[in-house]
């Protein structure tokens, strides 16, 4: 919560607070459109608040891939006003409303409901004593695959470290720093592949290396846009983005980012093909049911296949490799 903001008590909330309220507000701005931000916007909106939502950055939902921000934005933009690219300051509006002053935009609310981000919970742990190098936010330096801080009989886990502030990684990180607590020497431990996902409708999600993290030299990327996609039509959901990202020169898929129906389940699945190495190619002869959503996964592959340099020919359908007669019997 920025200082100057706490003055107007509880008219300005937290994801830590606002359950506590008893009333919702007729009107709310959400400062902050990442995760968080956006899936209690929404949330607000459809139970009938007037919402505002603002954010610094060009995207939401932390979503990095232009494209696929471009499609969310438009998709959420028809339930509630998205201001991108704004800086924020809050002011007096009368005796009880806060008027929200942005780059582009001035409304005057009820509550505002402040998600711009967390920081670790480490006040008064003496962190500072342990002699290891603090980052700018005052976390020691340590190996993600060991949970071990420095060369020290000291292992750090969850959102403590700020690495990957998602529960599931706090697990696994509890997992790791536990069994090398108890072990006469450190273990190192994979990492699992990234998955995250935001629970809006649709879903945004992400699985793999992110598009801002990719190497575009080596790239290839192929798209499929759910206003076309078979079952999202049937459902009357038929909006919204997934771009998966290959390996121009193997063909592996390496991540994906979408904002589209159903893309808790679709990130799951392409996850797990990212852990397991697949190329673009292996994950084509895979079985893809209809009518379903993944069916689009199945058409953003072909689409990346196309431009893949080591490009197999051949069908789909792997070939069985016995003769004709064989066959037939």
């Amino acid at each position: 919560m920025p200082g100057p903001w706490r003055k107007f008590g509880q008219r300005v909330i937290t994801s830590s607070t606002l359950f506590e309220m008893e009333d919702l507000p007729a009107s709310l701005a959400v400062v902050g459109l990442g995760a968080i931000g956006v899936e209690m916007a929404q949330a607000f909106s459809r139970l009938g608040v007037e919402v505002t939502g603002f954010d610094a950055l060009n995207t939401l939902g932390g979503i990095s891939d232009p494209e696929v921000a471009a499609s969310a934005v438009e998709i959420f933009r028809k339930e509630f006003p998205i201001h991108l690219e704004s800086h924020v300051t809050l002011e007096e509006d009368g005796s009880s409303r806060i008027l929200v002053r942005s780059d582009n935009s001035d409304v005057s609310v009820e509550k505002v409901l402040v998600s711009v981000g967390r920081k670790p919970n480490i006040a008064g742990l003496g962190l500072e004593n342990l002699g290891v190098p603090l980052s700018r936010m005052g976390i020691p330096a340590f190996n993600q695959h060991t949970m071990q801080v420095g060369n020290m009989p000291v292992f750090i886990a969850g959102d403590v470290s700020n690495r990957v502030p998602l529960l599931a990684e706090a697990a696994d990180d509890g997992h790791i720093a536990g069994y090398n607590s108890i072990k006469d020497k450190n273990h190192c431990f994979c990492r699992r592949t990234f998955l995250g996902i935001v629970f809006t409708h649709p879903n945004i999600a992400a699985a793999g290396t992110k598009y801002s993290n990719l190497n575009m030299d080596d790239t290839v990327i192929g798209s499929m846009d759910y206003k076309g996609q078979g079952r999202a039509i049937c459902a009357a959901e038929n909006h919204g983005l997934l771009r998966l990202y290959a390996e121009k020169s193997t063909g592996k898929l390496v991540g994906a980012e979408m904002a589209v129906p159903d893309g808790e389940h679709l990130a799951h699945s392409i996850s797990w093909a990212i852990q397991r190495e697949l190329t673009v190619f292996e994950m084509l002869e895979l079985n893809y049911y209809h009518p379903v959503t993944e069916e689009g996964i199945r058409a953003a592959l072909r689409k990346a296949a196309g431009q893949i340099e080591i490009r197999e020919s051949g069908p789909d359908i792997p070939l069985c490799h016995i003769l004709p007669q064989e066959c037939m019997e």
